[in-house]
């Protein structure tokens, strides 16, 4: 059985609001930008997370990207989510392909799983499953709308929603430009298939 969410007071994101802020420039398709707001626009029409595990740890392999200021990275993540002590624990952290074959590995599993197939014998998957969380797991609660968060205290929040087979996480990222304002959009955005 999958514990039900404590409630929290952490308001969901305006992600309606994210991706218009960030919306593709016309002239410059394919930046890491136009990704960002992809992945905004389908949590913005995502619903309330119903995969989560109910005996073993689940595990999400996907894409991510990092928006800041003044620039945007492309990168890989993997989320995982257990029971422990009768409630949702999880993390959601960077995969770092170090070389071509990883990056080859890591590519091929994200492709297996948008096609629904199994991942075989993938390292990163094996990695996904089993690497220790860089700074422990954190409890899951619900937000004040449809998202989850994996709430690791102000500064550390995945929110989290489901749409179809994909988690959509988006991680508020600290950053000001040169002026010192805060840079709204400053997040990783990631789209994570469910490894099986």
């Amino acid at each position: 059985m999958i514990p039900p969410l404590p409630a929290s007071t952490i308001d969901d994101l305006d992600a309606a609001w994210l991706a218009a802020w960030i919306a593709p420039v016309p002239d410059e398709p394919g930046l890491p930008r136009d990704d960002a707001a992809r992945i905004a626009a389908a949590y913005a029409e995502a619903s309330r997370v119903t995969a989560w595990p109910t005996a073993a740890p689940a595990v999400w392999l996907g894409t991510r990207v990092a928006l800041r200021p003044t620039s945007g990275t492309r990168g890989y993540a993997f989320a995982r989510v257990s029971i422990r002590g009768g409630a949702l624990r999880g993390f959601v952290a960077p995969l770092r392909a170090a070389s071509f074959d990883e990056e080859t590995d890591v590519r091929t599993a994200i492709a297996a799983l948008q096609a629904g197939q199994p991942v075989g014998a993938s390292r990163a998957a094996a990695y996904a499953r089993s690497a220790a969380p860089a700074h422990g797991d954190h409890p899951i609660v619900a937000a004040r709308g449809p998202a989850a968060v994996i709430d690791g205290g102000p500064g550390a929040r995945a929110f989290v929603r489901q749409a179809g087979n994909r988690l959509l996480v988006i991680e508020p990222l600290p950053a000001t430009t040169a002026s010192g304002t805060r840079y709204e959009p400053a997040a990783a955005y990631a789209e994570l298939w469910r490894v099986p």
